[in-house]
Formats: C-alpha cells, structure tokens, sequence
C-alpha cells in the first residue's frame, strides 16, 4: 500500500467521484444511494487524512458513515486502524464492508482482523484442562471434545467466529488466556499460538480491523512477552466513538476482584497436576487466602450490582479487618510458591499474579491519588474494588497522540448534546477540533412518531414504575408485539418480571434469560414478542424491517446519584467552575436516550413509535436539549392517535405479507 500523496483536495475530488452517481459503488452495489451526508463525511475525512489533522463526525444512522471513512483511507493508501466499539461491528466491517469496498475500488490491500487474546484457542490451557480432566456436566466434556477436534484444523484459532463453543459456555475461560495467566514467549507452544499468528499477520496489514478494548489495551498497558501490538499507522478511525470515555477509564484504573483469585486457583491446580503433583499441599494455603477473601465478602452488607462510594468502604472496620488479614494470608502461599516457582514457565507466571494481588491490595489500603475515584462493587458471591481517573481527556489524548503523528477521525451516530460536540470533545481532550454533524437521511417525520403520554407520574412518585409499566402493556397490546421496553434500572427490570408474569398473548423476553444474541434472535423469530431490557440493549442492537415496531423507553436516563463516579465527576465539575448537571448529568443523560431512540429506525423503510414515559421531557426546562437532541419525529401526546397508527402499522404488515 503507497503512501498517500494526493493534495487535500485533489483526494477530496477524487472520492466524491467514487461516492457519486457515476461512481464504482453506484454501478456494482444494487442497494447503494447517493447520500449528499456521505459525500461530506467523506471528503472531511479525506482533508483530515490528507493533513494528518483531527476530525469529529457525528453522522445519523443511515449516513453510510463506513464508506464514508474506508474509501479516503483506501484511495490515499495510508496505513489505516479501524477501532470499533463491538465485535458485530468489527466482524461486519472485516467480513463484509472492507471486502465490498475493496472490490468497487479493484484494489489489492492487505486487511486484518485482530481480536483480544481470550477470542483464540490457547493450545497449553487446552492441553492443561484435558489433562485435568474434571469439568462440571457431560455438556461441557462433549465442548471439550468438540473443542480438541476442531483444534486439529482451525487455521486461526478463533473461537467466536469459527469454533464449536457457545457464546458465555463456562468452557471458554478454561480453553483461552487472558492478560494475567499468558505465559508469553515462555510458553511452550508459543510458536504454534494463535494469538502470536494473529498479531504477526496484524503488523503486515495495511488496514486492521481492531476494537476499543483492544487498542486501548496496547496504548496503556505494553503487553510484555510481545512485540508491538498495533503497528504504526498513518490514519486512525474510532467508530462508535461515544463507548471511548468508558473504556478508556476502564485501561487508565486500577481493579481487583475477589473472583480473579479463584480464577488463579483454577489455575493454580491445573499446573500443580501436570508440571508439580508433589507440590499440591500449595492448594491448602491457597484455599486460606480464598476463606479469608470469602469473609470479607460475607461481611459487605449489600444487594448484588451495588456500588459503595469509597467514604463509607472507609468506614467498614470489618470490611477492612478482612484485607488486612488476606493480606496477611498471602504471605505463607508466596513463601511455599517461590520454592517450586522455577519449575515451569506457569508456576513462574502464578507466582507473578499472586504478588500482583497482594500488591493490589495493600495499593487499595493506601490513600488514593487526587483526581481518581475510588468504589467497592458487591457482586453474588464475590466483591471488586475500583480505582479510575475522574478526568480521562488529558491522560487519554496523551497516549493516542504517542502512538503517532496520524490522523485521527472519531465518528459515532451520538456525539453531540443540543447539536454541539463540545461534551465529547471535553471527554476525550479534544476541545478546538474541527467537528461535523451530519442528519440523518431517513425522513421520520413520515416514518416514526415520538409518543409523550400526559398524566403520567414522576418518576419518584410512589408507584410510579408501576404506571408505567402498565401504560408500556397497553401500548405493545396495540402494536401486537413486536416491541423493545427499554428499562433505566435492573430494579425496573426484576418488577417488570413480576408485572408481565400473566401476559399470554405475547412472547415475553427478559433480558438475562438468555445471551444477548440468543435473545434477539427469538424476538426477530416470533411474530408477537417483546423484549424487556436494559443496559447493553440500549445500543448496538439491529433489528431493521416489521420485526420492531415499537420501542418504549420508561424514563430519561439520568445515571443514579449515588454512583460513586458520578458523584467525583460532579465535585470534579464543580472545582472547576462547571455546571455539573449540565455539563455532565444532563449531557450524559441526552446521549444515552438518542441511543435508545436510535433503535427504532434502521432503514429508509422501517416505521414506527418511540414511547419516551416521562413526564419530565416536557414538564422540566432540560426536557427541550432532549427533544432537539432526538431526530425531527413528528411528535404526538394524544394516545388514541398512536393507537391508530400502531394498528395500522400491523395492518399494513398483514396485507405485505399476504401480498408477498
């Protein structure tokens, strides 16, 4: 792949030719459409590509915002990353987008696709759990089986493409590494590693296809035991660049779980049979650091999900009485592991991660740094201590910009608040760079309906989610199914259980029942279903066409007040001179519902309502940056009315289909 050498503009010439109506994509692709909010995208991207510079991009779904940055960075011939925020959309662009493009253009490139380690068969952890052989069901020694076999011919090694293990099986974790159990160059099948062939055939590529997690990973942490994970590259794209903040805090913290020393255990156990069966007395002062750990855990007074903000995790003597003891506890299992230590390149790395966590600790013990923030995370049987940094725009910025001078394009369908990207450029250190918003080319004031029901409670009134649940039953009864019920809280989401327990007439899917995938796959499979969700399928999720018709969101999703990052980000704000509500609650608030909203119109085809039930969008002075935030629905506040047009939708339907 050249280097670039167009001028601005002659590359910004030159790819609206190609986007244009007598362009290679017009001519080879039957479904393809001349977007006026393509061609701008695209030629911003090619000046940004062109002058190594930066670049925000908020394109509305539909834009065909992908297109709009390959084909730049394509014709230029620059070295490019894709960093995407989900596999689906890493999967899609490698599998199908890069390929497309490639062949409208006729040209040759290099392209890979590069996953976390914990995506690929590791052959030593296969080999130790065969050798263990002690899982818990015939279902799982049968994926074992499958497992081995399918090890015999896989060319790369990727499990969640190719390999016979389903999604969330207890299996995986046992059959892959992650960044704590790798053993590196050390390990003995390291010249057969998937992941190392992975990486090998990632540096010669001239566009790689990764994720957030991903790169992030390479840029805060240096892997050791390998070679550069990202090679240099002349142009770097973030799609689905709102997650960025969150995974970048997630990289710039610090955490320790209870559950990665089970985890080590397992481990622990697994190498003591096949490189040191005399040294199983190891386990006996291992089992004592769990017990301790297992009290602490006992002694934490809290429902599963919730969060302590670190003044009252100051206060628990019982709570910190417990670490001081596992601490304690972790000095006899070192002392008894640094004698077998050198016999294999794993007890050599259980070694590392047991001092790890001893460290991590005694950090935890110690006062935390000014500008991070500090919780305790109470899980069913197990507990998480976090530490991140309030203020994630320098320390982010100043790590992307050390990868290289390239040009950086972030684009996402949900950047902006009340039609400024000022919010993420302030999150990400980006302020002063040059920004495009780009509308969406769907036409939804003929296509969707934004439904705000009146007499409606506050959402702190007494019953209040009761009411609202109810109006959501009436409306997926009029649209026959066909419905997502977004929920802001797992509490909503464990009364809507009981709420719809006696709905027959429809499909009822809760989240949490199945994986994700499974789930949305019933609801495109049954004609009347509804899903009931909250969390993960507020985005990323994709069903386009009849199948959704309606999507109900119960309120506007201001995070909780007593989340503790909320809270440090809020006396951050204030400190300095901000409006915290403004500046972070409101914002944060606006982009997760255009997120929600987004779910309804996934093409120029589909119709339907958008159920916002709460009052607040226009009882409160903020409602407005909501409504000016959603895309220009025809607005409606007249039940009767969105009744009719639900049934006509299912109406309209029927005769497509007995037509067809």
């Amino acid at each position: 792949m050249t280097h670039d050498s167009l001028a601005p503009e002659q590359l910004s010439d030159e790819v609206r030719a190609l986007l244009g109506e007598n362009g290679p994509f017009a001519r080879s692709l039957s479904r393809f459409k001349v977007r006026e909010g393509q061609l701008a995208m695209a030629e911003a991207v090619a000046q940004c590509v062109a002058e190594r510079s930066c670049l925000l991009v908020e394109a509305g779904t539909g834009t065909g915002k992908t297109l709009a940055y390959l084909v730049p960075a394509l014709v230029a011939g620059v070295r490019t990353i894709v960093s995407t925020g989900t596999k689906a959309l890493q999967e899609q662009l490698y599998q199908r987008d890069l390929p497309t493009a490639l062949r409208a253009l006729d040209k040759n490139v290099a392209i890979a696709m590069l996953k976390g380690r914990s995506n690929y068969l590791c052959l030593y952890r296969l080999q130790q759990t065969m050798a263990e052989g002690m899982l818990a069901s015939r279902e799982l020694v049968a994926e074992l089986q499958a497992v081995r076999e399918w090890s015999t011919s896989t060319t790369d090694g990727d499990l969640g493409a190719h390999g016979p293990v389903t999604d969330g099986s207890p299996l995986l974790p046992l059959v892959t590494s992650n960044s704590d159990n790798c053993l590196g160059s050390a390990c003995p099948d390291y010249e057969r590693c998937f992941v190392v062939k992975a990486r090998e055939k990632a540096q010669k590529a001239d566009v790689l296809v990764v994720n957030h997690h991903l790169l992030l990973a390479d840029l805060t942490l240096k892997e050791e035991g390998f070679a550069e994970l990202l090679p240099l590259a002349d142009a770097i794209v973030f799609d689905e660049a709102h997650q960025l903040p969150d995974v970048a805090r997630h990289f710039l913290g610090r955490r320790f779980s209870s559950r990665q020393l089970e985890v080590w255990i397992s481990d622990l156990k697994a190498e003591l049979l096949t490189e040191a069966p005399d040294a199983m007395s190891l386990l006996d002062a291992a089992q004592i650091v769990a017990a301790r750990l297992k009290d602490v855990r006992l002694a934490i007074p809290g429902e599963t999900g919730e969060r302590w903000p670190w003044s009252r995790v100051s206060q628990h003597r019982g709570f910190w009485e417990g670490i001081r003891q596992t601490g304690e506890a972790f000095g006899p299992l070192l002392d008894s592991l640094e004698q077998h230590r050198a016999r294999s390149p794993g007890l050599e790395s259980l070694y590392a991660r047991a001092r790890w966590m001893q460290d991590a600790l005694a950090e935890f013990e110690r006062p935390g740094a000014d500008g991070f923030a500090r919780w305790l995370e109470i899980h069913q049987k197990s507990f998480g201590l976090v530490e991140v940094p309030v203020d994630i725009g320098s320390l982010l910025m100043e790590r992307l910009q050390s990868q290289s001078q390239a040009a950086w394009i972030f684009t996402s369908a949900t950047l902006s608040v009340a039609g400024t990207t000022d919010h993420f450029q302030k999150a990400i250190g980006l302020e002063g760079s040059r920004s495009l918003c780009i509308e969406s080319p769907f036409n939804y004031q003929e296509q969707a309906c934004l439904y705000i029901p009146r007499h409606l409670p506050e959402p702190n009134d007494k019953d209040a989610t009761h009411t609202i649940l109810a109006h959501a039953r009436a409306l997926f009864r009029e649209s026959r199914g066909r419905a997502f019920v977004l929920l802001t809280s797992h509490r909503a989401l464990e009364l809507a259980r009981h709420v719809y327990a006696d709905v027959t007439d429809h499909t009822m899917l809760f989240q949490g029942d199945a994986p994700k995938m499974t789930l949305l796959e019933r609801f495109t499979a049954e004609p009347s279903a509804v899903l009931v969700a909250t969390g993960s399928f507020w985005e990323g999720v994709d069903v386009p066409g009849p199948d959704l018709s309606l999507v109900v969101i119960d309120r506007l999703p201001f995070a909780s007040p007593s989340d503790p990052l909320l809270q440090a980000r809020l006396q951050w704000a204030r400190q300095k001179g901000e409006d915290p509500f403004r500046d972070i609650q409101l914002a944060q608030a606006v982009l997760a519902l255009k997120q929600g909203a987004g779910r309804l119109i996934r093409s120029e085809t589909d119709t339907g309502v958008l159920a916002v039930l709460d009052p607040r969008l226009v009882s409160r002075r903020y409602g407005k940056d909501f409504v000016s935030s959603l895309p220009p629905f025809r607005r409606t506040r007249n039940l009767s009315e969105v009744n009719r047009l639900l049934r006509t939708l299912k109406e309209e339907e029927a005769h497509a289909l007995a037509g067809h």
